[in-house]
């Protein structure tokens, strides 16, 4: 059986690993804004599709 010590230290690295996985997951703001950019003002089809899928979505744009 492990101990609270043993169970906690798994459970943070649980925590750590999930949260440095979704880190990776998502672009940043800057790509996400180039990708925005050129879909719109450039007319870059495959960086509207860039934007899609790279969920993109979740940031806020000036424009």
């Amino acid at each position: 059986m492990l101990t609270l010590k043993k169970t906690l230290a798994i459970a943070l690295f649980g925590i750590g690993a999930g949260a440095s996985f979704a880190a990776m997951a998502y672009p940043g703001y800057e790509t996400c804004y180039g990708y925005r950019e050129a879909c719109v003002f450039d007319g870059n089809e495959d960086a509207c599709v860039l934007f899609n899928k790279s969920h993109c979505d979740h940031y806020f744009y000036p424009f």
